[in-house]
């Protein structure tokens, strides 16, 4: 995530830029070493490199970030892609949402969402209820509360559904900061990116 500088304002790592741009780490870093090839400024103290966020969204609004082509050679028959739907424009937003994983969904990204979000305490934790119910039946075809009536979602799942409450709740978590932080993204860019272990080997 972005850090502040009083003078600089939010600035960017170079993995956050390249989610951003387009740009590959190695191009980053070649442009690092050749700073008069550089597309945009940065910021370097001593062996790290930062950019002000403000720097890259202007570079992206002047010129877009770079598009990835899927070139199928003649003759191939390629596997289904994972998301088909899914646009280069919400890259940005993809790549963040796919950080959330089962092994932070419950710790890191819950507290900061429901305490640093602009959305009530009570109401953040209702919704990811909510989610965990709705996009756990649209990925898999079963009614939460169907399965498992007149129970709380929330401690009852974790202690005797995990499976579905690791995964349910990743998917929610996701949703509640799509919702946050306004991402561009649909349900089946959330449903689609990998969640990891289900339940989480570790949990951050």
């Amino acid at each position: 995530m972005s850090t502040y500088h009083p003078k600089f304002g939010n600035l960017l790592t170079s993995r956050e830029v390249s989610d951003m741009t387009g740009f590959t780490m190695n191009q980053l870093r070649y442009f690092r070493q050749t700073p008069e090839k550089s597309p945009f400024p940065f910021i370097r103290k001593g062996q790290t490199t930062l950019y002000r966020e403000q720097d890259i969204q202007k570079y992206v609004e002047q010129n877009g970030a770079i598009g990835e082509e899927y070139i199928v050679p003649e003759g191939f028959d390629p596997a289904p892609l994972v998301n088909p739907t899914f646009e280069a424009k919400s890259n940005k937003d993809f790549s963040a949402m796919a950080k959330i994983l089962t092994r932070n969904a419950w710790s890191k990204w819950t507290e900061t969402l429901t305490l640093a979000g602009t959305m009530e305490i009570t109401d953040a934790y209702q919704f990811l209820e909510d989610e965990t119910v709705r996009l756990y039946k649209l990925k898999n075809g079963v009614d939460l509360r169907e399965k498992h009536p007149d129970q709380n979602m929330d401690f009852y799942l974790r202690k005797n559904d995990p499976l579905a409450f690791w995964e349910g709740r990743t998917y929610a978590t996701r949703s509640l900061a799509r919702t946050l932080y306004n991402w561009d993204l649909t349900d089946e860019d959330i449903l689609n990116a990998p969640i990891g272990d289900n339940p989480p080997a570790k949990i951050d």
